[in-house]
C-alpha cells in the first residue's frame, strides 16, 4: 500500500472547508445579475457596458485568453496592446426592434471592454486572436528572458 501525502485542495468535498464556495459564487453572480437586470429593465443593458466571460492561463511560453463573444462581429473587436497592458473592445449590436413587443430581455448588447495587465514582458508584434464560433482566443508569447530556463546541475 502507498502512502499518500494529504492536500487539503484536493481532499473530497465532504472534507474540504471550502466545498462551499463555489456554489457560494455562483449565487452572488446570480444575485448581483438579478439586481443589475431590476435597474437596466429586465436585464437590458440600455446601450451600457456589459462584461463577456473569459478565461486566462500561463503557459511557460505564452499567456492565452479565451473570451466569450456569441454574436459579436469580429470588425467590432479590436485588440491591442499598450506597453504591459492587453485591451479587449468591442460591441454586440441589439437585434430587438421596439415594436416587436418583448417582454423580458436576457441578452446583455452594447459596448465591452476588458484589460489585463501582464506581469512579464512579452513579444508584442508575435501576438495572434483567432476568433471562432463565438469565441476569441488570444495567444501572447512571452519574452525569451521572461520564459524559465531549465539550469544544469553539474557534479563537483
Amino acid at each position: 500500500m502507498a502512502l499518500v501525502r494529504w492536500n487539503p485542495m484536493h481532499a473530497s468535498r465532504e472534507m474540504s472547508p471550502f466545498a462551499g464556495l463555489e456554489g457560494l459564487r455562483h449565487n452572488m453572480d446570480r444575485l448581483l445579475e438579478s439586481w443589475a437586470s431590476e435597474i437596466f429593465g429586465n436585464g437590458d443593458s440600455g446601450g451600457g457596458m456589459w462584461t463577456p466571460r473569459l478565461d486566462v492561463e500561463e503557459t511557460d511560453q505564452a499567456f492565452v485568453i479565451h473570451a466569450d463573444l456569441p454574436g459579436v462581429e469580429k470588425d467590432a473587436i479590436d485588440v491591442h496592446l499598450e506597453g504591459n497592458r492587453l485591451f479587449l473592445i468591442g460591441e454586440r449590436k441589439g437585434e430587438r426592434q421596439p415594436e416587436q413587443g418583448f417582454s423580458r430581455y436576457e441578452r446583455w448588447y452594447g459596448k465591452f471592454q476588458r484589460a489585463f495587465t501582464l506581469p512579464v514582458s512579452v513579444e508584442a508584434d508575435k501576438i495572434e486572436a483567432n476568433y471562432a464560433n463565438g469565441v476569441l482566443t488570444i495567444t501572447v508569447p512571452k519574452s525569451e528572458h521572461a520564459k524559465p530556463k531549465r539550469i544544469a546541475i553539474e557534479a563537483a
